[in-house]
């Protein structure tokens, strides 16, 4: 469910255990974009969503039964998250599963990347922590949330949209 505003109506009345429980690995949470710009979601060969001028919640799960081992970002339609801007490289960043969490490393991208607001050095991964903002081109951003902060974030963004 790539649309936030759907997401977070699906799990309005769950609770945080069983959230967590079902949810157990990160999320992204994607926006900023204008009319120009769409954002499609690959998680199999068969799944895509697009829409433009709305939030994305995008699990680092590849479906049931698999988590990424990393996530590529950019322009071209063979990334796992596809965002069709001018400004956006067509490999824009990498998202790293490690042992101890995720890392996200800008692959070296025309415009740039920043993680909470600091420049990303190219090829350099940095650690993701909960609550982490991306931006790519200095415009898109990217919302690294673990599940209990996702489940926050969710539950307060359900009230918004009753």
């Amino acid at each position: 469910m790539p649309l936030v505003e759907e997401f977070s109506r699906q799990i309005d009345k769950m609770p945080q255990d069983e959230f967590e429980k079902k949810f157990d690995h990160p999320f992204l949470i994607a926006g900023g974009l204008n009319e120009d710009d769409s954002l499609s979601f690959e998680t199999s060969g068969d799944s895509e969503w697009e829409e433009a001028m709305v939030e994305y919640i995008y699990p680092l799960k590849k479906d049931d039964s698999r988590v990424f081992t990393f996530i590529t970002v950019g322009r071209s339609r063979n990334n796992h998250i596809v965002i069709r801007s001018k400004v956006v490289s067509k490999l824009h960043l990498v998202i790293h599963r490690e042992k101890e969490g995720y890392t996200v490393m800008d692959s070296g991208s025309r415009n740039g990347s920043s993680l909470n607001d600091r420049p990303l050095v190219p090829q350099q991964p940095q650690a993701l922590k909960t609550g982490d903002v991306i931006t790519l081109a200095g415009k898109i951003t990217v919302r690294y949330l673990t599940p209990p902060s996702a489940f926050d974030y969710l539950k307060k963004k359900s009230s918004e949209f009753r």
